[in-house]
């Protein structure tokens, strides 16, 4: 029921997958603990799982140069989602096309009956090839090789933009549930099986400026402890940061439909520029919630001045809902906040009052040096916004953060050599922005 993957082999690329990474200090913009390619081109984050103690990333990777080009999932692994070991690319491009983004299941009840048995270590990856259909491919050894189902593809294009599925198990209809995006909608499918899928309903609202990308559906607790349904898509374009930046909406899900609570409004992950084509792991410990999110902008992304790598992720945000007073929403905080005295990393907290001030602006320092970042915070119109010192495009020099409270700010900046992320302490709303150059 399977076959080999491509004829390309893992030495074809061994120079550019090193084991047991950590960042290297000498070169100019590395980040330390923010995930980064040890070298060549890397987008969007794909398949994360966790198993055996493992959290796996996935992810778009171009082996070959330092722009966009031919798609190949890279894959890392860590225990502490600081520390990141690489391994052999995972999938090739093969005769069907390139490998876009995609997602991975465990199915550990061989309900695709492409494994010998019930396994914690099935893994199924279903995934895009660019002409727009959807592959699948699996791993009996937790996602460190791969065969690729022979008869692929399992999901026709229907669309010219048809791509980026994810797969999720829903318990209630005892069903595989896959939500694809469209053009400017998404498209739910059913299965039993991983492999034949059926179209059940499709969702559309919200931002429609650019082409929907990336999508994810999943749970989460409110203050009552009550589960509501969130789905995220990305967008190409339009967000409130200009350009890339990921969407969400609130509601409920029946395994067939999604119901979006429209009085909630269209809400935002993220209020920076740099942070898109994220998704949630699968099977994360403690139940949490954990997203990830490429930390760049198609604007400038094929320009970001690091050598000998391009692209990097934000450190992965353990999610949650809260409620800002007129509705819920969604916030997030780093799952593992970075050790102190790892060189060139900041973890500072600062805090603002009203009574200092309707009107306040702070110029960030980092080990007593300025770094050319302008916090600029406004409480009379409750608005946060951070200037960045060289904007990679002129349009996008300031990320703006609507604030909860007028009467106090409280923020946790993470810096990272030229990579940035603020969050907001009361509300887990953030601001994700790259300062290279």
């Amino acid at each position: 029921m399977v076959e080999e993957s491509s004829s390309h082999t893992a030495k074809d690329h061994a120079a550019n997958q090193p084991k047991s990474f950590f960042p290297i200090g000498h070169e100019p913009w590395r980040p330390q603990v923010h995930f980064t390619p040890k070298r060549m081109w890397m987008n969007d984050p794909n398949g994360m799982i966790f198993q055996n103690g493992l959290y796996h990333l996935f992810y778009q990777f171009h082996p070959d140069s330092m722009i966009w080009g031919p798609m190949h999932w890279g894959h890392a692994t860590s225990r502490d989602l600081l520390k990141w070991d690489y391994h052999d690319v995972a999938l090739f491009p093969d005769k069907d096309g390139k490998i876009f983004s995609g997602c991975c299941v465990n199915d550990r009840n061989n309900t695709s009956n492409l494994f010998e048995s019930f396994g914690e270590n099935n893994f199924v990856a279903i995934y895009s090839y660019d002409c727009q259909t959807q592959g699948l491919a699996i791993s009996r050894d937790n996602g460190f090789t791969w065969e690729k189902f022979k008869d692929n593809p399992i999901l026709p294009a229907i669309k010219k933009n048809f791509r980026d599925p994810k797969v999720i198990w829903h318990e209630s209809t005892g069903k595989w549930i896959m939500v694809i995006s469209a053009d400017r909608e998404c498209h739910f499918y059913t299965s039993n099986n991983l492999i034949d899928w059926t179209f059940s309903s499709s969702f559309s609202g919200g931002c429609t400026d650019g082409i929907w990308e990336v999508p994810d559906i999943f749970q989460l607790p409110n203050q009552d402890g009550d589960l509501k349904w969130v789905l995220i898509i990305s967008i190409s374009k339009g967000s409130p940061a200009g350009g890339s930046g990921v969407q969400y909406f609130i509601g409920d899900f029946d395994g067939i439909k999604f119901h979006w609570d429209e009085n909630l409004g269209t809400k935002w992950l993220d209020f920076g520029p740099d942070n898109y084509a994220g998704s949630t792991w699968c099977n994360e410990p403690d139940n949490d919630k954990l997203y990830i999110g490429w930390m760049s902008n198609w604007t400038y992304a094929n320009n970001v001045p690091t050598d000998p790598w391009r692209g990097c992720m934000t450190l992965p945000r353990k999610l949650q809902l809260f409620d800002n007073g007129s509705g819920l929403e969604v916030g997030g905080f780093p799952k593992i906040w970075p050790v102190e005295n790892i060189p060139k990393v900041s973890t500072q907290e600062l805090n603002f009052f009203a009574t200092d001030g309707l009107h306040q602006t702070l110029s960030l320092e980092v080990d007593g040096r300025l770094t050319g970042h302008e916090l600029n915070i406004d409480f009379a119109e409750r608005l946060f916004s951070l200037k960045r010192p060289q904007a990679l495009s002129s349009m996008y020099e300031s990320a703006v953060m609507p604030l909860v409270s007028s009467k106090s700010l409280h923020l946790k900046l993470i810096f990272d050599n030229g990579l940035i992320e603020v969050f907001d302490i009361q509300t887990g709303r953030g601001i994700s922005q790259v300062s290279f150059g």
